[in-house]
């Protein structure tokens, strides 16, 4: 039954692209440059640090940048700029983190073209990074890159298998998607880059750029700064842990990499909205054991009290193995 509907989705899908590649369904050219991060597949593929990385490399040139997500799990259908008020309830907890992270303009916007109408209005910047969003194609691109993780073997199984929504996780085929592609990032969500056989895999992308990186843990901190300052740091030991990211193994191995033993877990689906009842039920169960999240995880556990004391950030950092992309040459401006 999921292969036929899998059929019935590949017929709309090759009827929705072929419809947009001879012009028949119209999309917007914006006058500033755009970058879409996107995957093929649904779930996780390491996606938003891709984007901070992108972003604050383009910091660095000299560019400024603003980011434009659909602000997924928010209620704020937008398109809205955001706001250090605003919360992940509102606009979704990855816009949240990404401003955070960066500190460059955010626009959430579920209508992406409406979105970009309005960073141009405001002249917010003058380079567009969209997070997500691959396969909306009412907005032309610049630069289409595709993330795939590769942290485990049956995560490169879910491409190379080829089988479509609901059958499987690709969210169109996969020569399809690669046609409009012009950058392809590997991600590794542990602390070392991926060890896996990628020949094979590889040879999907060949006539395309492909980038591997990590996620590197590179140190623990306090949820909320300690008034006086002291016992910022914490030395391994047992932990519990809780999040609600795809895909939480690699923030388990994460931790166990830097040494602490890991008592209990709680995981929650992704994007998933943490209330006080559920932080208080844990606390309670574990009244002496620090409690380690993600930092996505954590522009939404800080919002609901300010007693918080032992909740612990990892903070990871993405890096590119061997070079990290030229992104002049690949904007070529």
């Amino acid at each position: 039954m999921l292969k036929i509907l899998s059929f019935l989705y590949l017929i709309i899908i090759k009827i929705r692209n072929y419809a947009f590649d001879i012009g028949l369904f119209s999309s917007y050219q914006s006058k500033f440059p755009i970058i879409c991060v996107g995957n093929a597949t649904a779930g996780g593929n390491g996606k938003t640090p891709v984007v901070i990385k992108i972003v604050q490399d383009l910091l660095l040139l000299g560019y400024r940048p603003v980011v434009l997500s659909r602000g997924y799990g928010g209620k704020i259908s937008g398109p809205h700029l955001l706001t250090t008020t605003d919360t992940p309830n509102d606009v979704g907890d990855e816009p949240v983190l990404i401003f955070e992270e960066t500190n460059c303009p955010i626009v959430v916007a579920r209508k992406r073209v409406a979105g970009c109408q309005l960073i141009e209005n405001l002249q917010l910047g003058n380079i567009i990074v969209m997070d997500d969003g691959y396969q909306h194609r009412q907005l032309i691109r610049d630069l289409n890159i595709l993330c795939f993780d590769i942290s485990q073997q049956s995560q490169i199984e879910i491409v190379t298998n080829g089988l479509l929504l609901p059958a499987g996780r690709l969210r169109e085929p996969l020569p399809d998607a690669l046609r409009r592609c012009q950058m392809v990032i590997l991600n590794s969500r542990k602390n070392k880059f991926s060890n896996l056989n990628l020949i094979t895999f590889n040879k999907l992308f060949e006539s395309l750029p492909v980038y591997q990186t990590k996620l590197r843990s590179s140190n623990l901190s306090p949820l909320l700064p300690p008034k006086d300052l002291i016992n910022l740091e914490l030395t391994p030991r047992k932990v519990i842990l809780l999040s609600a990211i795809a895909k939480p193994e690699g923030f388990l191995e994460s931790i166990e990499y830097l040494g602490f033993q890991v008592v209990d877990k709680v995981f929650y689906p992704d994007h998933f909205q943490f209330t006080l009842q559920e932080i208080n039920k844990i606390r309670k169960e574990h009244p002496e054991l620090p409690i380690l999240c993600t930092a996505k995880d954590a522009v939404k556990i800080r919002r609901l009290t300010a007693k918080l004391d032992n909740f612990w950030v990892l903070k990871t950092e993405l890096f590119f193995k061997n070079e990290t992309p030229d992104w002049k040459k690949f904007l070529k401006f």
